[in-house]
Formats: C-alpha cells, structure tokens, sequence
C-alpha cells in the first residue's frame, strides 16, 4: 500500500496561487493533488493543465502524481481563501477583478460557454452582444457575492507601511 493511501493529506501547499487549476503538494506525504472541487470544469476547459503544475518560486514544472482528491483546496475544507491579486494593469484595476480573477474566469467560461452551445447559428453580432452581457452579469454576481459575504481580505498596507516596514529613509 503506498504512502499516499495511508495520508490523509492533512498538510497542504499550493504550488501556484496564480494557476487556473490549482495544484497541492502534501507536506507530509509529496504527492500533488489537484482539488475535486475543480475537477468537472477542468476536464471540460483545461485538460492541458491536469498533468503538471508550475512551482512559483522556481517556476519548475511538477508533475500531478495523484489527480483529483476531496476537500483539498481551502475552501473545501471550510478555511479562508489565500488572496491572490492580479496586477492591475488596463481593464483589470478594480480590487473585485485584481482579487477575484479566478472566479470571474471560470464563471464567464462557463456561461459563455453553454451560451454557445445553446445557439450555435446566432451571428456575429449577436454571440458578442452575449458575450459581454455574460461578463457583466458575471461581475455583478460576484460583486453581489463580495458585498453579502466577501472570499478575500482585500485590505492593502498603505505607502507609508510599506515605507516604514522596509525602513526607507524618506526626505522632505
């Protein structure tokens, strides 16, 4: 019986915050997992992205030795999301798409998605117009989501923290 059996994976790390498909590794056993969680969206969206994850530190690719396990991710276990803000560059400077890039993502993929496939002879004009209306309505559920219940601490230290923390001597 191999380790990874007896381990029940009680101590987690994500490779990769910045991953569409989060991969984990199992601080007391190795392996890498992905969360169940993911599974059906990324069968149907990513399956480039089931094999092997990318470390971010090192940016070495790890292979995924055990697929998809239960209750591996931090919200499946009932613990806070670790943030992990985009940057803000043109398009994506409110906190709610810095901070909620992943969801906005697999929600509009989704839904434009199944829009497609329900209207598969609608013209050009009519497949963009859904489009964006998809992407509006996607933003405005989430930040429906975040006012009722907020995934993430988007609170940011200020310059002045910053400043103070790294003991930047500052002239007037």
């Amino acid at each position: 019986m191999s380790q990874s059996n007896v381990c029940k994976h009680g101590a987690i790390a994500c490779l990769n915050q910045h991953e569409l498909i989060r991969k984990y590794r199992c601080t007391d056993c190795g392996e890498v997992m992905m969360c169940s969680c993911d599974e059906a969206f990324g069968r149907r969206f990513l399956a480039h992205q089931l094999v092997e994850g990318r470390e971010l530190d090192t940016q070495l690719r790890v292979p995924v030795t055990i697929a998809f396990q239960p209750n591996v991710c931090n919200g499946c276990r009932g613990l806070a999301l670790e943030p992990a803000p985009a940057a803000a560059i043109p398009g994506r400077t409110s906190k709610i798409k810095r901070f909620y890039w992943r969801e906005l993502f697999l929600r509009e993929t989704e839904a434009v998605a199944d829009w497609d496939a329900g209207h598969p002879d609608a013209p050009d004009e009519d497949v963009r117009s859904a489009h964006k209306r998809i992407e509006r309505e996607v933003l405005d559920e989430i930040k429906q989501l975040h006012a009722a219940a907020p995934l993430y601490d988007m609170t940011e230290p200020s310059q002045a923290d910053i400043l103070d923390r790294c003991q930047v001597d500052v002239e007037s």
